[in-house]
């Protein structure tokens, strides 16, 4: 399975994405084009080079 086939397992879910240090990153996975995955989080549009992941975890729901 692929980076971007296991990203897509997520579209439409809330996930926690770590990229190291101190740069983690959270919202709803909406697409995976060219190396990109876009997340919609409460800041606006977010776009993560999927190369730099280092973990994806799915996040419960807020309330």
């Amino acid at each position: 399975m692929s980076v971007n086939e296991f990203l897509r397992s997520f579209k439409d879910k809330n996930v926690d994405i770590y990229c190291g240090g101190k740069d983690w990153f959270y919202g709803t996975v909406k697409d995976i084009v060219d190396g990109v995955v876009t997340l919609t989080a409460p800041e606006g549009i977010v776009h993560v080079n999927i190369e730099r992941i280092l973990s994806v975890s799915p996040r419960a729901a807020e309330s």
